[in-house]
């Protein structure tokens, strides 16, 4: 953590405008694009739910959009509640602050071999932990959570 909180230092320093964190924290939800497998196919349907509870602070992001330093941004200074399917996206949990309140996993219900991997990053971060499990393996081209569980997921959370 202390490696954390040392790049984190570097990336505020480097800011141009503080505006960032003063704005809405956000639910975000990790897009998995460029992606062999695991992709989110009804991302946008569990968006619009969430809009229609909580409103305009959900956010759609893919991070292989965006910098390192941008991706340490928005989960450190607008990461309410991050949400994704297992992979690479996740572990920028380690850069949300300890204003967030939690992190959504999305897993395939088989194998079950890297069940905890993120958990144990969340707890190592003081974020509290839900996972979801859905239908498909780890090679599934697509996963399709049940919206109903996501939005349940965030609003235990909340």
């Amino acid at each position: 953590l202390r490696c954390r909180d040392h790049v984190s230092s570097l990336v505020s320093a480097t800011s141009s405008s503080s505006s960032s964190s003063k704005e809405a924290r956000c639910i975000v939800l990790i897009r998995r694009n460029n992606t062999a497998a695991r992709q989110w196919c009804n991302i946008d349907d569990v968006a619009f739910a969430l809009q229609e509870r909580y409103g305009d602070i959900v956010r759609v992001v893919d991070f292989e959009e965006y910098s390192v330093v941008d991706q340490i941004r928005i989960c450190r200074d607008k990461t309410s509640i991050l949400v994704g399917i297992h992979g690479a996206g996740l572990a920028n949990l380690i850069w949300c602050s300890s204003s967030c309140v939690g992190v959504v996993e999305i897993l395939p219900s088989r194998p079950l071999f890297f069940r905890y991997l993120f958990w144990h990053l969340a707890s190592s971060c003081g974020i509290p932990y839900v996972n979801i499990f859905v239908k498909g393996s780890w090679s599934s081209k697509t996963l399709a959570p049940k919206v109903d569980a996501i939005v349940n997921a965030v609003d235990t959370l909340m």
